[in-house]
């Protein structure tokens, strides 16, 4: 490993991982005890607000409301603007609206901060869902990717909305060679898809990289007892599915003997925004991936 490559090791975020479960795991709790927590506090809120019935059933549903409304399209952002941002962004609305609503003197202000809770914790799920297997999954197993020198997340990865030009990407695994691959996009060839077959350190053979072998020629489908199932859709529906980098057909879509693992799922329809995500994929189970479409 050269120099240049250690310099771009993953985020102390990541590196941390006993204290960022302890940090995702307190978010959680805190968030899930919310959702009913209130429901102890209702009679003093009636002494101390004057809340008519009414009005404690909004207490008690505007926070599940807004939650169940906007945790989709917070998904949606977090994939393209980052999970770990939109995790303290989550975190961040849900205190400050916590707090807000511990010195409010009416129902009203009640409702509208435990409307904004809903807010941050609607942020918060679909971020924390994608980091936990960062942390306890199989994360030292899978190489860091540097682009340009910059890290940009581990493999299977997909980068998207890359400006046209040239790039040097690098595929770094601790005790492993470090591959280079030198990726020029343009109209023509705006895509492009990196299958990094790592040596090890010490092995004669260089690492190198290799173009994904085709379906019947040469790729071994892996054991029964090692892969899932997948189930992709979309809002709507007739998106197509790419799933690392491979196109698998359209939405609503049901993958068998999908190997166990992480997996990059990528949905496209023409107008619409692409949506990302990675799903991890259990040996014997169904995995189910959901992604909404945006208008351009």
């Amino acid at each position: 490993m050269t120099p240049d490559d250690t310099r771009h090791r993953p985020h102390r975020f990541m590196e941390s991982k006993g204290l960022a479960l302890v940090a995702l795991c307190s978010a959680v709790l805190i968030l899930n005890l919310d959702l009913t927590i209130v429901n102890l506090a209702l009679p003093d809120l009636v002494r101390q607000t004057g809340a008519t019935t009414t009005d404690l059933q909004w207490v008690v549903d505007a926070y599940n409301l807004v939650f169940a409304a906007l945790v989709l399209v917070a998904g949606s952002l977090s994939d393209r603007l980052g999970r770990k941002g939109m995790l303290l962004a989550g975190i961040g609305v849900f205190s400050a609206a916590s707090l807000a609503g511990s010195f409010a003197t009416s129902a009203g202000q009640l409702i509208t901060a435990r409307a904004v809770m809903g807010l941050g914790a609607a942020m918060n799920g679909p971020a924390w869902q994608a980091i936990t297997p960062e942390l306890v999954g199989d994360a030292d197993l899978r190489a860091a990717v540097t682009l340009n020198g910059a890290w940009r997340g581990r493999t299977p990865l997909t980068l998207d909305a890359l400006p046209f030009g040239t790039y040097v990407v690098r595929v770094v695994q601790d005790g492993f060679r470090v591959a280079r691959e030198e990726v020029t996009l343009s109209a023509r060839d705006a895509s492009h898809t990196i299958d990094a077959r790592l040596e090890r350190i010490g092995s004669s053979a260089t690492a190198r990289s290799h173009p994904a072998p085709a379906p019947g020629r040469g790729a071994v489908p892996p054991p029964a007892s090692l892969t899932g199932s997948l189930y992709v859709d979309s809002r709507p529906r007739g998106a197509s599915v790419i799933v690392d980098g491979k196109s698998v057909g359209v939405t609503p879509l049901s993958l068998a003997d999908v190997p166990a693992g992480s997996h990059v799922v990528r949905i496209e329809m023409e107008g619409k925004r692409p949506w990302t995500s990675t799903a991890l994929v259990t040996a014997g189970k169904r995995t189910p991936v959901t992604g909404s479409l945006e208008d351009r």
